[in-house]
């Protein structure tokens, strides 16, 4: 069974789907932006694990890797609203 886990900061959006965890949508709330990632069951503490991490800035990905992926996900976010007008 898949659970959806929202994420709503960008940067820690971007440091999940670095680590390897997918996107599956992606929601509008006003001006607020949400990332809908898949996580099987057993892999529910890992994502907490690696939220986690990620505020207490232990976690480690590759740096160009990371700045790719943050400005993928900003253009996602300007392509679909341009869409919804």
């Amino acid at each position: 069974m898949n659970l959806i886990k929202e994420i709503s900061d960008l940067a820690l959006a971007a440091y999940l789907s670095c680590y390897g965890f997918k996107i599956v949508s992606i929601s509008y709330n006003g001006k607020r932006v949400s990332f809908h990632f898949a996580v099987d069951e057993p892999d529910e503490t890992c994502i907490d694990y690696e939220i986690l991490k990620f505020h207490n800035r232990n976690a480690m990905v590759d740096a160009l890797t990371y700045s790719e992926t943050l400005r993928n996900l900003k253009s996602m976010i300007y392509v679909q609203k341009g869409e919804k007008k």
